[in-house]
């Protein structure tokens, strides 16, 4: 007698379930071709042997054309008075005459150029404000930034005072460039800047 249709269908479904569930069941080591993707964001400090590798092509590709950026402009006055708040603690700090300027604009640019690196770097980056904060360093004599460098290797480096056309720098270098985009929107050859480059980063091109 020939076994019916349905029963052949309960078997086909019972032998289904159970080839699935043993699937689920399975260590998640076991499978060889499962991968992990590891995003910059995890990465907790730049790599020393990258940093050489990435110099070194500096030092021996060819150095790319400059270009001209913009020269005719008309530079905003200076604040007389600017008042910074300070992210640490919360305090406000008020800075005038010379001094006021470095809030808007050096510190402004500083920032920004910061947020451009962390998203390739992450944090590996950062920049120490404590300078500019009356409360956190009140023997501090000028408004000045430390740049925080931090390497996988468990260390960091710090450079006072930084400016924004150092952290420009780091910035095209850290984004696999081999020329620096200027303020003026003119380009330079980043080989010939290695010198600031490796005092920034405190190494020196690969052998």
């Amino acid at each position: 007698m020939p076994t019916p249709i349905w029963l052949l269908l309960i078997v086909a479904v019972l032998a289904l379930c159970s080839w699935a569930c043993a699937g689920a069941a399975r260590p998640a080591g076991s499978n060889s071709n499962v991968t992990t993707t590891v995003s910059a964001r995890q990465v907790k400090g730049l790599n020393r042997a990258q940093i050489k590798s990435m110099l070194q092509r500096i030092a021996t590709a060819p150095a790319p054309q400059p270009v001209m950026g913009a020269m005719c402009y008309k530079p905003a006055a200076p604040p007389k008075v600017a008042e910074y708040i300070c992210p640490a603690c919360g305090e406000k700090t008020a800075f005038a005459e010379g001094s006021a300027r470095f809030i808007p604009w050096e510190l402004t640019r500083c920032r920004n150029l910061l947020k451009e690196i962390q998203q390739t770097s992450g944090n590996a980056v950062a920049l120490d404000e404590s300078a500019l904060c009356r409360k956190c360093q009140p023997n501090s004599k000028a408004p000045e930034l430390t740049l925080v460098i931090h390497f996988d290797d468990g260390t960091a480096r710090r450079m006072a005072p930084i400016s924004a056309e150092q952290v420009r720098l780091l910035r095209d270098f850290l984004g696999g460039k081999l020329a620096v985009k200027e303020s003026n929107d003119g380009e330079a050859p980043l080989k010939a800047r290695l010198p600031e480059l490796e005092k920034l980063l405190g190494e020196t091109p690969a052998q």
